[in-house]
């Protein structure tokens, strides 16, 4: 009687380390998700940047030099800050999705050893 209740609780157990397993997958497939697109996002970004930089020279080349040379610089740091920006917060995603992966491996390793 003994072996069939230690049986049926080591399947049980068995079971919970599956489920965690998956939620564990799950996770991360849900984090390499989140960071593909937040890396689509800066990519897009800065291909916009370029964009917005080519139709400037284009316009530049019928003003003064002196005026073109000015707004040329004016639009490079605009642009620097822009990507700054955006690679402090694809830093800062990638920061809070590697806490929750560790937050996950923690809970998955607590109910793996809690038997």
């Amino acid at each position: 009687m003994g072996e069939k209740r230690v049986s049926r609780s080591l399947i049980g157990e068995e079971l919970d380390v599956k489920v965690i397993l998956e939620e564990r997958r799950k996770a991360d497939l849900l984090i390499s998700e989140a960071r593909r697109k937040a890396e689509e996002i800066l990519e897009d970004a800065r291909r916009r940047a370029r964009e917005i930089l080519e139709q400037a020279e284009k316009e530049a080349s019928m003003l003064p030099e002196e005026l073109v040379e000015e707004e040329r610089r004016k639009l490079y740091e605009e642009l620097s800050l822009v990507e700054r920006a955006y690679d402090e917060e694809l830093q800062n995603l990638k920061t809070a999705l590697a806490q929750i992966r560790e937050e996950v491996k923690k809970l998955a390793y607590k109910e793996l050893y809690r038997w």
